[in-house]
């Protein structure tokens, strides 16, 4: 199972497969059970935590299952074992610098795809052209390669392809390109030994190729991921923005119901005031009324204020008024 680790290395190893397996499954149960399964796998990454839960089960299942009972093929077990490396991804999910460029990349995918099949157009044609012009170049040890080899020719199709690549990629892309330009060579299309092509088709052709696979389409694949960068920092910043000045406002509207309560209040603290002293000067010129005065409001709301005021506190220790048994006033009428 492992190579050159002690057993009680694997042992502890095993425990923390268990371990950290058991918290990402109750990890996603306890999210199902909160968001509902449909809402939990509407989000990418619960996605990705259900695929590496689901990984980490069959790994443990496959690796506890013996080869006596169901046959398995050690190389899955070993598949599986390396697949846990997935679990790093779980880490993406906090680092927000990494995750907006995943995000940037995952929306840049259908210009990158477009790119990518100009990418298979530009290999193919060149690959085929390729085996066309440099099929029947041989390496020998009288005319050796710098370049050119088992694993790099344009005898077939397929091994010219691959050829294309790594020169895209610029692994001694010149080498292979000197190859082709043989001295003393046979460029007819009828030649059986020592063949070659025109020594200014050999240069141009790689030249081309070079010019647009290295600098020109993987700069506008290069300059495609960055303006999907730039136009997801500059939503970010947008997004800060909004909030932010969601916030100020709920601030100031929040400042505001304050000011306006605390005028309210005031408001309503000088009018009680000034009822009182309505109801207290009325008072004072009941005092020299005769007893069998009948008193009459002008209006309902003054008798309303009169009888409050008249049996509030503040008038209740005052002087009787002659004639009147009760400071109360209850032998007064309104008509």
């Amino acid at each position: 199972m492992f190579i050159f680790i002690s057993k009680e290395l694997v042992y502890a190893l095993k425990v923390f497969n268990y371990f950290f397996t058991a918290v990402f499954i109750l990890e996603a149960a306890m999210k199902i059970v909160a968001l509902g399964l449909r809402r939990y796998l509407a989000d990418r990454w619960n996605q990705l935590d259900v695929g590496i839960v689901i990984l980490s089960v069959i790994g443990i299942v496959l690796e506890e299952m013996e080869s006596e009972v169901i046959p398995i093929n050690p190389t899955i077990i070993r598949v599986m074992r390396v697949l846990r490396i997935a679990r790093v991804l779980k880490l993406l999910k906090m680092a927000k610098g990494i995750r907006a460029l995943l995000d940037t990349v995952m929306q840049a995918l259908p210009q990158v795809g477009n790119l990518g099949l100009l990418f298979f157009l530009l290999f193919f044609i060149f690959a085929a052209l390729g085996v066309e012009l440099f099929g029947r170049l041989e390496c020998t040890d009288e005319y050796p390669c710098q370049g050119l080899g088992e694993h790099a020719h344009f005898r077939n199709f397929g091994m010219a392809f691959l050829t294309l690549f790594r020169v895209a990629t610029g692994d001694n892309w010149n080498g292979i390109m000197k190859d082709t330009l043989r001295e003393n060579c046979d460029p007819s299309s009828d030649c059986i030994r020592n063949c070659c092509v025109s020594p200014i088709i050999a240069p141009l052709y790689f030249v081309v190729f070079v010019l647009m696979a290295q600098f020109v389409l993987v700069n506008v694949v290069v300059a495609v991921l960055m303006k999907h960068l730039e136009e997801s920092h500059k939503h970010m910043d947008d997004d800060i923005e909004i909030d932010a000045e969601i916030e100020r406002q709920l601030a100031a509207e929040l400042a505001d119901s304050v000011r306006r309560k605390g005028r309210d209040r005031r408001r309503e603290a000088r009018k009680q005031e000034e009822l009182k002293e309505n109801a207290h000067r009325k008072l004072i010129k009941m005092s020299s009324l005769p007893a069998n005065f009948i008193f009459r409001f002008s209006e309902e709301s003054d008798a309303k204020n009169f009888n409050f005021f008249s049996k509030s506190k503040t008038y209740r220790m005052t002087i009787p008024i002659p004639g009147i048994r009760s400071t109360y006033l209850p032998s007064i009428r309104n008509t």
